[in-house]
C-alpha cells in the first residue's frame, strides 16, 4: 500500500490569498480551487486539470470552479492558457501562479 500524498501550497501563495479574502476580493472556498490546482501543478509551474477534475477534488461543483478561476485570474493569482488539442478543438486549459502569488 502506498502512503500518502502531498501537494504543496507555499506560504507566500496562503498569506496572498488572505488578504484578498479579508479584503473581500475572494471567497474563502477559492483557497479549495486553489489546492486543487497544487495538486496536479508540476516542477515547471503549470497544471492542466479540467475543470470537471478541479470540481472533482475541490468538492465544488463546475460552475463555482470556473467562479474562482476567474476571480483568481482577475486578482492576478492565475494565468489562464487555452489550449487547443491537435484538431484544434478546446483542450483543458493550462494554468500557472503568476510571479504575484510568490513575492509576499
Amino acid at each position: 500500500m502506498a502512503g500518502p500524498q502531498f501537494s504543496i501550497i507555499p506560504v507566500s501563495l496562503l498569506r496572498l490569498l488572505a488578504e484578498l479574502v479579508r479584503a473581500g476580493e475572494l471567497q474563502p472556498a477559492a483557497l479549495w480551487v486553489v489546492a486543487s490546482l497544487c495538486v496536479y501543478t508540476n516542477r515547471d509551474g503549470s497544471a492542466y486539470p479540467s475543470i470537471a477534475t478541479l470540481a472533482d477534488e475541490s468538492g465544488l461543483d463546475e460552475k463555482t470552479v470556473r467562479r474562482h478561476l476567474h476571480a483568481l485570474r482577475a486578482t492576478r493569482v492565475l494565468e489562464v492558457r487555452a489550449r487547443r488539442k491537435a484538431d484544434g478543438s478546446q483542450d483543458s486549459n493550462g494554468y500557472a501562479f503568476t510571479d504575484q502569488a510568490w513575492k509576499l
